[in-house]
């Protein structure tokens, strides 16, 4: 599958703007005369809109920043939004419908119908956004073409469909491939496609998230699983831990973020009630960056400096969440707690740190601090993911005391 793309003009040809090159490959087949009428007959096997009953319809692309849209006059008939290179957003996709509704649509003479065209066939949010857009995949948009590619006459036209259907449906065996891999964090099918392993990065972790959520969740009635386009604030008997997922472009991997909210009692931690990250002043995190496994306390709000006040050293006896051995010491792992220890290669992180308050750390701005271990090559997506589930369910028993 990766070396038939590297074999695909189409391919080599979408790589300055994966997204854009799909749009504006779309925009022209609505455009060109001889394979408008192939055009017709995609879109209305994937939306329902049969285009030959409206007059003058226009194809327009990169227009009031919708990816591709197609109108008659001033109204809008359907709205694509094209997910390539990236995963949808919810936010996003509300402003689109918010737009059209509220600025271009008052007297809306057609009803618009709005599409999300993804490469990716799960993601977070897509329960939310059902009913509103229709979801189609690019396995859908491949099917649509070759059912209808007898409509193409011109036969330079058709071999640059051909090419096309070929280069979409490579992509898509390679997200299927993607979304059943048991391991973990493993890209040795990329090497010759650096070009996208940013998208493996972002289908996998995001799928990883929609796991998580559920499997937090579980964890008791009392749990309120919260993300970026849900933060909430409620009861004070509910307790909202914070997951989701991101993509670091520095580092070329996929992102877990678990925020667990602390409240301090005379120093002593304590579970902080009804509110959720970043709300919250104080957090217990569980971050995964790639293989990268890490044990987080972060502060949101305020001046206190963590690395100064050595606000960490509750976290280093009673919860086992950061070691406070010498990290020359090959053995300075020895009680700090991560969990399944077969998950993760030997070596505690930082390493050849200077100690402060007699515990070694990472920090970022003073107010995030860390240790990490690595996640062996080998290891289990649902032993990662289980991992993560039992020390959310550790810190919160410990919490509670």
């Amino acid at each position: 599958m990766a070396e038939n793309l590297t074999q695909s003009p189409m391919y080599n040809l979408s790589l300055s703007d994966k997204e854009l090159f799909h749009s504006n490959f779309l925009a022209w087949l609505g455009i060109n005369d001889d394979t408008k009428p192939f055009f017709l007959k995609v879109i209305k096997e994937l939306s329902g809109i049969d285009l030959n009953q409206y007059d003058n319809w226009t194809v327009l692309r990169e227009y009031k920043n919708f990816d591709l849209c197609i109108k008659k006059d001033n109204d809008y008939i359907l709205v694509i939004e094209n997910k390539v290179k990236s995963i949808p957003s919810k936010a996003q996709l509300d402003r689109y419908v918010g737009k059209i509704k509220y600025y271009y649509n008052k007297q809306n003479e057609y009803p618009t119908k709005f599409m999300l065209l993804t490469l990716a066939k799960i993601f977070p949010y897509i329960e939310d956004i059902k009913g509103v857009w229709e979801i189609k995949t690019y396995a859908d948009l491949a099917y649509a073409m070759i059912k209808e590619l007898c409509c193409i006459k011109e036969e330079y036209h058709k071999s640059l469909i051909v090419d096309y259907l070929s280069f979409i449906s490579n992509l898509n065996d390679l997200v299927e491939k993607w979304q059943k891999n048991e391991k973990f964090a493993n890209n040795d099918d990329l090497e010759d496609l650096n070009k996208i392993s940013d998208l493996r990065a972002k289908i996998q972790f995001s799928s990883y998230c929609i796991k998580l959520q559920g499997m937090i969740q579980k964890l008791g009635d009392n749990i309120i699983v919260c993300d970026r386009d849900s933060i909430q604030e409620g009861s004070d008997n509910d307790i909202y831990i914070y997951v989701d997922w991101g993509y670091s472009s520095k580092g070329k991997s996929g992102l877990l973020d678990i925020a667990i909210p602390v409240a301090y009692d005379n120093e002593k931690p304590k579970i902080k009630y009804g509110c959720c990250f970043p709300k919250c002043e104080y957090t217990i995190k569980i971050q995964v960056q790639g293989r990268s496994y890490c044990h987080v306390l972060e502060k949101t709000s305020g001046n206190r400096n963590l690395v100064k006040t050595g606000i960490g050293a509750p976290y280093t006896d009673d919860l086992g969440w950061f070691s406070n051995k010498d990290p020359k010491d090959p053995q300075n792992d020895s009680k700090v707690n991560y969990g399944n220890n077969d998950l993760f290669e030997d070596g505690l992180y930082p390493q050849n740190e200077k100690s402060v308050n007699k515990w070694p750390f990472k920090s970022y701005n003073s107010s995030f601090i860390y240790q990490s271990k690595t996640i062996n090559k080998n290891a289990q997506v649902n032993a990662v993911l289980q991992n993560i589930v039992d020390e959310v369910k550790r810190v919160l028993e410990w919490l509670s005391k």
